[in-house]
């Protein structure tokens, strides 16, 4: 996934429970060092210039890591919790910053919603497709 800061870089989920970041070359970006590590079911560059990414755990949460590795914390960031997996973060190029999300889940940090809800850059829930009557 393209590191969305302005960089040829990219970041990558790897099979071991961790993520690294590669520059251009191949190389890997050891200044990224993540601080969580855990099997990561989707990734995402963050649409703010800031090359931080958004991994989905497979337990149902969503964490937003900086440059670095580290964890962006509240209240920049809110860690969502879903009662299933999401497969797919998928930025929205416009001025918003929200992000698609989908995946088997059902709720999002307790609101039903149908698979595929719109996310705020914050982590808040911006609004949901709806799937039918």
């Amino acid at each position: 996934m393209p590191a969305g800061d302005g960089t040829e870089d990219l970041y990558a989920a790897l099979w071991d429970e961790s993520s690294i970041r590669l520059h251009e070359s191949g190389a890997t970006d050891t200044s990224y060092q993540p601080a969580v590590h855990f099997h990561a079911y989707a990734i995402a560059p963050v649409q703010d210039g800031s090359g931080d990414i958004l991994l989905a755990q497979s337990d149902g949460n969503i964490f937003r890591f900086n440059r670095s590795g580290d964890v962006v914390p509240h209240p920049t960031y809110l860690s969502p919790h879903m009662d299933h997996e999401a497969y797919a973060i998928v930025p929205i190029l416009d001025d918003t910053r929200d992000v698609y999300i989908g995946g088997s889940f059902t709720t999002y940090d307790g609101v039903v919603v149908n698979h595929f809800p719109r996310i705020h850059g914050d982590g808040e829930l911006a609004s949901m497709i709806s799937t039918g009557p």
